[in-house]
């Protein structure tokens, strides 16, 4: 979980109490719905955060636990924190963090919002505003790709800043992991499930060999080039409008015969075509595609541990 520092903001220290409590109710069912681990990424430490005019967050804190919300004071308490924001991150996720730049059009746009979408995290905080009283939010962001053009990114995240929400986000979460969680099943609904893509004769065997726990997100990362696929596929751009980070390889890489051919991959009609354009998930899976501006196609080619450089 990534805590909104840009929501923590309330007319009075009751209305703080109240969004507080509520707010931690609803980590705490996340929680116990195995959705998260306990752990809380902040920018700065919660003695700095001013919510009231006189009151920090870590004194709201302790004013739930005078009075009867002794337990979720605790939970709050026990919680990991990651401080500063970007503690334990990898050098992927840093990378793009710090290259991107926020398209900020709804005046809600945080760098905690960004990093959920670069790291499948849930934000949390006060519903202090419209746009923060709901279960998802959306970002927007320019990204600096690897022909050094800027492409922009537009991606869903789950935001809890009610305990209500957390039902909406544990339904997805349960729903993703469900219906997620096998290849075969995966492989023979694609025609379903991805209308806008095709697949090469080997990804089937590619799925198999992805850990269990990575498949929800590969399944989700084949939904948003689905979209970018089907968005392309009606308009008139140039190139496609990416819903999830992707990138071609270095002129390196292509120029290289041997690299060159790790990236080489059967076609849907079983001929070798070179898949260098790829989308990552978790800290070294990738999915490499190609799409054809001519016939405004996309076709997975391979999908598995990041391949050699």
């Amino acid at each position: 979980m990534i805590l909104n520092i840009a929501s923590l903001r309330a007319s009075n220290v009751f209305v703080a109490q109240d969004w507080m409590k509520d707010m931690i109710l609803g980590m705490v069912r996340l929680h116990q719905s195995r959705c998260v681990e306990p752990t809380l990424r902040l920018r700065t430490p919660v003695e700095s955060i001013q919510v009231t005019s006189g009151h920090s967050l870590a004194e709201v804190a302790r004013l739930l636990r005078r009075s009867t919300s002794l337990e979720e004071y605790r939970f709050f308490l026990k919680l990991t924190s990651k401080l500063p924001l970007l503690t334990d991150i990898g050098s992927d996720v840093l990378d793009r963090f710090h290259g991107r730049e926020t398209v900020d059009e709804t005046k809600l746009s945080s760098d905690e919002l960004v990093l959920c979408s670069l790291m499948d995290s849930i934000l949390v905080g006060f519903p202090s505003e419209p746009g923060w009283d709901r279960d998802e939010v959306i970002v927007r962001y320019n990204e600096l790709v690897s022909d050094e053009s800027i492409a922009l990114f537009t991606e869903t995240v789950d935001n809890l800043t009610r305990r209500r929400h957390a039902t909406a986000i544990i339904s997805r979460h349960k729903k993703l992991a469900q219906s997620g969680n096998d290849p075969d099943e995966i492989w023979d609904s694609r025609a379903d499930l991805f209308p806008g893509l095709r697949f090469g004769v080997d990804v089937r065997q590619h799925l198999k060999s992805v850990p269990t726990s990575s498949i929800p997100v590969v399944r989700k990362r084949l939904c948003q080039l689905n979209k970018s696929a089907s968005m392309w596929a009606h308009s008139d751009i140039g190139i496609p409008q990416w819903y999830c980070r992707v990138s071609d390889e270095s002129a390196s890489v292509k120029q290289n015969r041997k690299l060159r051919q790790k990236r080489e991959f059967r076609s849907e009609d079983g001929q070798n075509k070179l898949f260098f354009w790829h989308a990552r998930y978790g800290s070294s899976g990738r999915i490499h595609f190609r799409w054809d501006s001519d016939q405004r196609e996309f076709e997975i080619g391979y999908i598995g541990f990041h391949l050699p450089l």
